[in-house]
């Protein structure tokens, strides 16, 4: 596949997951309803997991492609999307215990996920686009 068709698919990619990232943090952050964290449980497996891993297999080929594994940019950035995708990680497993217990009160770090996923999001799009260092 040629640079721009991976670019595209990688983009969409990050599309679908910072979406369902940021809409796990601001249900996750309010008070929901027993069948609303089933729904986005049942989502998040089917639809936000799978774009998480095309983007990791998406963003590895670019960089072996445009052969920046030696970038300090690229190595700060992979940090950032290391921490979203371990925060996704906390945000699937507080699903997967609010669905068996639905009393359940998510961590802070999960109620204040959304934030976190926008700081992040802009940190990683300044390392992309302008790579600094």
């Amino acid at each position: 596949m040629d640079y721009s068709t991976l670019l595209a698919l990688h983009l969409i990619a990050i599309v679908i997951w910072v979406g369902g990232l940021l809409v796990n943090g601001a249900i996750l952050g309010g008070k929901p309803e027993p069948e609303t964290i089933a729904s986005l449980r049942r989502w998040n497996l089917r639809l936000v997991a799978p774009a998480m891993l095309l983007v990791w297999a998406l963003g590895i080929t670019l960089a072996v492609q445009g052969g920046w594994f030696k970038a300090p940019w690229l190595h700060a950035k992979f940090i950032f999307v290391l921490a979203l995708s371990a925060l996704h990680g906390m945000q699937i497993g507080t699903l997967r215990r609010m669905v068996a217990d639905p009393a359940r009160k998510p961590p802070a770090l999960v109620r204040s996920s959304a934030t976190l996923v926008t700081v992040a999001v802009l940190v990683i799009v300044i390392l992309a686009v302008m790579k600094p260092f």
